[in-house]
């Protein structure tokens, strides 16, 4: 059997080596899509942050004590620190941890007496 010519031996490694570049410079794209992902969600969680702040201090504006909303499982937003914790959202307060004065969802905030 002849041996293949150098020309052949030369197609067939880049041959090869094309196919390996093509694989990855496939997970390059994967990883530039998937890092474009986070830089558009991190904008949009920016922006869901800074409209649960100015709520709540409109919350708070509007008479509600940080007191009340942490009972209702609503507590202050944390200034962006990087390491946040999530709110208790849709959750009764624990027994033996809320308030006595605790105002049900959906009603009038609490009054204050008028001296």
């Amino acid at each position: 059997m002849a041996s293949p010519s150098s020309r052949v031996v030369r197609a067939e490694a880049e041959k090869a080596a094309r196919q390996t570049l093509a694989a990855r410079a496939a997970l390059v794209g994967e990883l530039a899509a998937a890092a474009h992902e986070v830089e558009q969600i991190e904008g949009q969680l920016e922006k869901a942050r800074d409209t649960h702040t100015d709520v709540y201090q409109r919350a708070i504006d509007g008479g509600w004590t940080a007191a009340d909303l942490s009972t209702l499982g609503y507590d202050s937003p944390d200034p962006p620190s990087g390491s946040r914790r999530p709110a208790r959202r849709g959750t009764a307060p624990r027994a033996g941890t809320g308030s006595a004065t605790a105002t049900p969802a959906g009603t009038e905030p609490p009054s204050t007496p008028l001296d």
